[in-house]
């Protein structure tokens, strides 16, 4: 049980055609969050801890189509419908395999950056 409060519309996002996801657009997924009430647009605004939305796939991974690659959590009917538009429009998939992305860039130690 969890002590935040529910989303009272829960909806999964199905891909549109199976693939490889190619990429994201980090920026205009964090601004459907935004729009949800998940984040401030100004410093008065005030943050809805019950919606927002989880990402099942990642860059390099391959999804079905009708397969989930996101659920969102909303306030309501439109907003999921508004938030899993923006999801399908944020990520790109495609058929050719990708890499997966680099988590560790680098190695700093105090002698020197060792680029990986």
């Amino acid at each position: 049980v969890t002590r935040l409060p529910q989303a009272p519309v829960v909806q999964d996002v199905p891909a549109a055609s199976s693939g490889y996801v190619h990429c994201m657009d980090t920026v205009a997924l964090g601004n459907a969050a935004q729009a949800m009430g998940a984040g401030r647009r100004v410093k008065t605004d005030v943050i809805d801890p019950s919606v927002g939305f989880v990402l099942h796939r990642r860059i390099g991974q391959w999804v079905e189509a009708g397969e989930a690659i996101a659920t969102v959590y909303a306030r309501d009917e439109a907003s999921a419908r508004e938030a899993s538009t923006a999801i399908r429009r944020c990520i790109v998939l495609g058929a050719e395999k990708v890499p997966p992305c680099k988590l560790i860039h680098a190695i700093v130690t105090n002698d020197e950056v060792e680029r990986l």
